[in-house]
């Protein structure tokens, strides 16, 4: 494939995002053929050039992915948040006859409803008074005017968010269509009652012609039903086969993710367990609504990649999926790999952990490598003169190790390159400390 018709497709998949490769897995484009983006640890131009021409190793790291995949939906909370699921095929040959389909998406839908009712999908809407739903603050500040009692600021009422379903959606509405127009021809009329009967039905585009709009709809929809249902749709409202066998369900085999970063969590979080907390949250900060400071509201709290906390180390993680350039560039430390907002984030990090704590922690920021001699390569370490307690470390994981690893590929002495990190790290702030007294790491 050229590369010109290949970016074409990637955006036509929605695997570009202003001009660059934003997801990670696998692509199907028109022709069935299959496209395949590995994460970024593999951007280096060495790496890219192995790719290219050693066949083997491409091999190993395609198939690797897929079982990357494959246990982030089975074994973390990632599931479908993260990773979606490629279509295993998205042309097919007309094979049967379209009636017969049509016949047979029609008794699946009937049966699908008289199990599960409806697709309703939920949506956030706001209520008035609801105390079992979060406050909803700026909406009710805007729109419900206080009342003063003897200084203190009351609301007579407040503005609540609550997620309820949403009959409104498109796959909603061309559902409640189908289903109404099979039971009409199945004479089980008792079943309209509960199905909602949609007056822009009879001259609206989308119900003239659904398929354009289901097919837009595989990119939004990815749970097990709500792709059962467009399948069925797809069969009943068009003219395509609905193949005994191949009907649209989730494909565990291939997948892809516009956040690879959160799967990089888990790995992280793997390789420092069991010692390692996953996702730990920071304390709260507070809102004063000027101009009262007596009644301070919660704001949302700030949470960490990895934590970890044993007798060796009290270290913040954060997980980063940065390309990084070349490792020989790298590896002598000519480069910064994170952000300055990396940095900052983690100086708050650190002082929030230190007031909760009492506990002063060493912040680490993990980008994925390969290559390197061991698990483990301490690339460096940022700090501000003049603000004390600013110093992040920034250190390369082996990817492949570490994936392989967490997959249950191959076994890594994890606590001995640990052990050594961590000794490099205490090794590196002292000999820093002896040649700037002045410092505050």
């Amino acid at each position: 494939m050229q590369p010109r018709h290949l970016w074409t497709q990637l955006i036509e998949n929605d695997f570009i995002e202003h001009g660059v490769i934003s997801n990670v897995g696998f692509c199907r484009t028109a022709d069935g053929s299959l496209i395949v983006v590995l994460p970024k640890a593999f951007q280096a131009r060495n790496l890219q050039d192995r790719l290219k021409h050693d066949q083997d190793f491409r091999t190993r790291h395609v198939f690797r992915l897929v079982r990357l995949f494959r246990k982030t939906i089975y074994d973390t909370n990632c599931t479908i948040q993260y990773v979606g699921v490629t279509p295993a095929n998205p042309v097919r040959t007309k094979t049967a006859d379209p009636l017969l389909d049509s016949l047979e998406a029609a008794i699946r839908l009937r049966a699908d409803y008289r199990r599960n009712g409806l697709w309703l999908p939920k949506r956030r809407t706001r209520v008035r008074n609801s105390p079992a739903h979060t406050i909803t603050w700026p909406t009710t500040i805007r729109l419900i005017a206080p009342l003063l009692d003897a200084g203190t600021i009351i609301f007579p009422e407040t503005i609540h968010e609550k997620r309820i379903r949403d009959p409104s959606h498109i796959l909603s509405r061309l559902h409640a269509y189908a289903l109404r127009d099979i039971f009409a021809r199945t004479g089980e009329t008792h079943f309209l009652r509960d199905i909602p009967q949609d007056p822009e039905s009879r001259n609206s585009p989308v119900f003239r012609n659904p398929i354009p709009h289901l097919r837009a709809l595989r990119r939004q929809i990815f749970s097990d039903r709500g792709r059962l249902v467009l399948g069925y749709l797809d069969a009943y409202l068009g003219d395509r086969a609905l193949l005994t066998g191949a009907q649209p369900r989730p494909d565990d085999t291939l997948g892809f993710t516009t956040a690879f970063e959160r799967i990089w969590e888990h790995i992280l979080s793997h390789i420092f367990t069991p010692n390692a907390k996953h996702r730990f949250q920071l304390p709260q900060g507070k809102w004063f609504q000027y101009p009262d400071a007596n009644a301070p509201q919660p704001t949302k709290a700030p949470m960490t990649d990895v934590v970890l906390d044993d007798d060796s180390a009290f270290a913040i993680i954060d997980a980063k999926d940065y390309a990084l350039s070349d490792s020989l560039r790298v590896f002598n430390g000519s480069r910064l790999a994170g952000s300055h907002n990396d940095h900052y984030k983690q100086i708050i990090y650190r002082h929030l952990m230190m007031a909760q704590h009492r506990r002063d922690a060493t912040n680490i920021l993990a980008f994925p490598s390969f290559g390197q001699p061991g698990l483990f390569a301490l690339a460096g370490c940022h700090l501000w003169d003049g603000l004390p307690q600013s110093a992040v470390f920034e250190v390369y994981v082996d990817y492949e190790r570490a994936v392989k690893s967490w997959i249950g590929e191959e076994r890594c002495d994890i606590v001995a390159s640990l052990h050594e990190l961590v000794t490099n790290i205490n090794g590196f702030k002292r000999r820093i400390h002896i040649a700037n007294p002045a410092l505050q790491l």
